[in-house]
């Protein structure tokens, strides 16, 4: 009976000591880690046959930032109970803080494994999937957290972010709802809710959310920062005009969508030129080429002051997207509006030299040279077409270019001529 007493009294003596580690490690503060780790290497070490030992220990070297010595004890603690969930679940925690996120994704993934039914390691596998942008992963693993009783503010919250990104607008309104109607007084999915308001246009409640957001101390402006002072101050208008400039600013799939629904907006009301340029740009990186030209044309029929620069942004558009023969359509209609635009013939001449048809590069160079021989970029274009094709007297055109003062001409004649 006696010694059954003493092995208990060590026991709740090991336990004691264990727990005043934890409560060390936790408080964050170097000089309480130290202390953990001193009572972990000198007072517990003879526990250190066992892998919760190593995992304390690898917990207390992380918190004094000794991430080696943290490495070393967590794989110690794996090699002592190989079936050891919790050591697997630090593993990951240690790793996606070195921000080695495949090897955390691998130790949750086994600690998810061992024990299934562990809420909180499938959140934080969920959260290493989302920063390895693992979108699908990482929603399963949200659930499978909601499933299995974990459920926080930050859950739910993250749970928002990544609806955002997947661009489920509507599900992530849901989520967030949900939090606040738990917690009214939670910043953080206010913030959330601001952006998930903006993406659903309703920028009247993106505004108030974001102030209710800081009014309870949200202190990331970044994260908020489409949704400025400016833009909420804004006419129903102007902040139609700035979200579909953000929108085109995305450059992705959704946010295209979404600009040619706020210029769809802003069109019902005000036949204006720059909505249907702008909308064009969206149908041309949506593939809709049909809309695009429809747009474009109508642009060009409101426009009288700006025609050529709207000509030439729709020309340097098509020429990024490759669309060669879109863009040679345009340069044709610039061309017809003003005969004598040696600049169109140029462009011309540059886009045909970029299909290898050197005779036509060479004819446009030609008539812009004859509309404005000063003018030093049909001089270099004319050039190359002459070298292509074999004609000897193309180094004069390069010398012409840099005696009007071109300043890549001198590389040309010192690559062809010299």
């Amino acid at each position: 009976f006696l010694s059954l007493t003493a092995v208990s009294i060590v026991a709740q003596s090991k336990n004691l000591l264990y727990k005043k580690v934890d409560s060390l490690v936790t408080t964050n503060n170097i000089h309480n880690c130290i202390k953990a780790l001193n009572i972990l290497n000198n007072v517990l070490l003879k526990d250190s046959i066992n892998a919760t030992y190593w995992i304390k220990h690898a917990r207390a070297s992380q918190a004094c930032n000794k991430y080696k010595d943290a490495q070393i004890s967590i794989n110690k603690a794996i090699l002592k109970d190989s079936t050891n969930a919790f050591a697997y679940f630090n593993k990951g925690v240690l790793f996606g803080n070195l921000n080695k996120l495949s090897v955390a994704k691998k130790a949750f993934r086994k600690a998810i494994v061992l024990k299934p039914k562990n809420g909180l390691y499938h959140y934080y596998s969920a959260m290493t999937n989302l920063k390895l942008h693992a979108l699908d992963n990482a929603e399963i693993d949200f659930k499978n957290a909601i499933k299995n009783g974990y459920e926080t503010s930050a859950l739910y919250n993250n749970y928002a972010l990544l609806l955002l990104k997947k661009e489920d607008y509507n599900s992530a309104l849901d989520i967030t709802n949900k939090i606040i109607n738990h917690d009214s007084n939670a910043p953080n999915a206010y913030a959330t809710r601001a952006l998930v308001h903006y993406f659903l246009l309703d920028f009247e409640q993106a505004c108030s959310d974001k102030n209710t957001a800081f009014d309870l101390g949200f202190k990331n402006k970044d994260y908020l920062n489409i949704i400025s002072t400016n833009f909420c101050n804004s006419s129903k208008t102007k902040q139609l005009e700035l979200a579909a400039q953000s929108f085109l600013v995305n450059k992705n799939i959704s946010s295209f969508k979404l600009a040619i629904v706020c210029f769809n907006k802003l069109i019902s009301t005000t036949s204006n030129a720059t909505y249907f340029l702008d909308r064009g740009y969206a149908y041309v990186n949506l593939g809709d080429k049909k809309h695009a030209t429809l747009d474009f044309d109508k642009a060009l029929s409101l426009s009288n002051l700006h025609k050529n620069d709207y000509f030439e942004n729709i020309i340097s558009l098509y020429v990024d997207a490759n669309d060669f023969n879109s863009a040679l359509q345009y340069l044709e209609k610039q061309i017809q509006a003003n005969r004598k635009n040696y600049k169109a013939y140029t462009a011309k001449s540059k886009i045909y030299f970029a299909l290898k048809n050197y005779n036509l590069a060479k004819k446009n160079a030609l008539i812009a040279i004859a509309i404005n021989p000063k003018y030093t970029e049909a001089h270099i274009v004319l050039g190359k077409a002459k070298y292509e094709l074999g004609d000897m007297d193309f180094c004069a055109d390069f010398k012409k270019a840099k005696a009007l003062g071109d300043t890549n001409a001198k590389a040309l004649i010192d690559l062809y001529c010299n």
